[in-house]
């Protein structure tokens, strides 16, 4: 068991004291603070008492009694650096007799410790503390327990409650050990079941993750069958389309214009001819009408100069005169037959022109026929390059239907991985169900 002996404490600019250093020595035995209020002398309040305990407190676990802010540790008043300094002993059976002295200031933040005059400071302020407290095997409740007892911050032994009376025990007899096995198991069990409830979660989020990856494969060849059937209605609109430019083809194929052609060269042979009979007629009109009109000036001239023969030109007898009457009305005759023969050939000509125009009207139609027939004769590579241009769309869409159907999932993968995954946490599980289990029994 160590043995530590407090041997002296120096204050400068803490708390209440100021500049000039107040010491205190310490004797073997119990001390007893008190203190006189040389202003108020019937008081004993606010005379530096509970500073000592403080001073004593902050040289060896840098903080105070009152858990006073570090702001308002230095005195206020001097601007002097605030300094603790701490003397003691600390007999050990391992170590044997060795002396310290502690270093604590503010303004700035320091301590120094020192073993038989030799500097044992470490790297930071937080390991030196480490380091007295290992030094003097005490932490800040049992020394407030058992070796500064203030009336402000001492509870008696019973006064603690069951937690601190076992933490009490526990540091006095270095049994901590007990209730850091306690504090590791069940931060280990705290552990597990964290470990168990983000597995569990882990599980539950996976498991949705695979609902929605599964909703996407189902989706994925969803779309694919929409795609296969909106290519597949395009190939029979194709089809569709090609049947009837194969049929147009052999159609327009099978057109013959030979006979159109022979009885277009027929009629119009029979209108040349027309035209011929046409022209005759229209040739002996002509002659009528210029033996007409010969008649009617030979009419005209008989019988205007009665005393002369418009013949001979001799004086005309009475017989002669009976003879130009009769003249006239062989004339006459001759005129009315004339006019007649005008009015035959006429209605023959007009016939005839009517017949031409009736075989030209037909002959256009054949011609139109035979034009038309020559059109679509001329219009089958348009057919042939739209039946092959639809053969090679439809070819390409089967195709198109072929690398749709060859898609792969990508999905179908995650999923392989998501179930696999999913296997791992339930098997991790089921290894924490065990651990858990395992604790309990015991």
């Amino acid at each position: 068991m160590k043995y530590v002996s407090f041997k002296e404490l120096k204050i400068k600019n803490f708390l209440s004291i100021g500049e000039e250093n107040v010491v205190v020595n310490f004797e073997k035995g119990l001390h007893i603070v008190t203190g006189i209020n040389r202003d108020k002398e019937d008081r004993r309040n606010g005379v530096g008492k509970s500073t000592i305990a403080d001073a004593l407190y902050f040289a060896i676990f840098g903080a105070t009694l009152r858990d006073i802010k570090k702001n308002f540790i230095a005195n206020n008043l001097t601007s002097g650096t605030c300094e603790v300094q701490l003397s003691f002993t600390v007999d050990d059976p391992k170590h044997g007799i060795n002396e310290f002295d502690i270093i604590r200031t503010l303004n700035p933040s320091k301590v120094y410790v020192y073993k038989n005059g030799n500097d044992k400071t470490r790297d930071s302020i937080s390991n030196t503390n480490e380091y007295i407290n290992t030094v003097l095997s005490s932490t800040p409740e049992i020394f407030q327990n058992c070796v500064i007892m203030t009336l402000n911050n001492h509870v008696p032994f019973m006064g603690k409650s069951k937690t601190e009376k076992r933490k009490f025990i526990e540091q006095i007899f270095n049994l901590e050990v007990f209730s850091k096995m306690l504090g590791e198991l069940r931060n280990e069990h705290n552990e597990v079941k964290r470990n168990f409830d983000i597995e569990i979660t882990r599980l539950e989020e996976t498991n949705n993750h695979l609902n929605t990856q599964q909703q996407q494969v189902d989706n994925f060849e969803e779309n694919k069958a929409q795609r296969i059937s909106r290519i597949e209605d395009q190939i029979e609109l194709k089809n569709t389309d090609l049947k009837n430019y194969k049929d147009e083809k052999n159609t327009v194929e099978s057109l013959n214009d030979k006979p159109y052609v022979d009885k277009s060269d027929k009629i119009n042979e029979d209108i040349v001819n027309l035209n011929k009979d046409k022209n005759e007629k229209y040739e002996k009109i002509v002659q009528l009408k210029t033996n007409l009109t010969n008649n009617k000036n030979t009419l005209a001239k008989i019988g205007t100069d009665e005393a002369t023969c418009p013949m001979c030109l001799r004086p005309l007898e009475d017989h002669d005169k009976n003879l130009i009457e009769s003249e006239k009305e062989k004339i006459n005759t001759i005129l009315n037959d004339i006019l007649n023969d005008i009015r035959i050939n006429k209605e023959d000509y007009e016939n005839v022109v009517k017949e031409i125009n009736s075989y030209s009207v037909a002959k256009t139609k054949i011609d139109n026929k035979i034009n038309e027939i020559k059109t679509k004769k001329d219009n089958i590579s348009y057919l042939e390059r739209n039946i092959t241009e639809i053969e090679n769309i439809i070819n390409q869409y089967k195709s198109d239907i072929n690398d749709i159907k060859n898609e792969n999932n990508s999905f179908e993968g995650l999923i392989n991985d998501t179930t696999n995954k999913i296997n791992e946490i339930k098997q991790e599980i089921d290894s924490i169900k065990k651990v858990i289990n395992k604790r309990l029994l015991i």
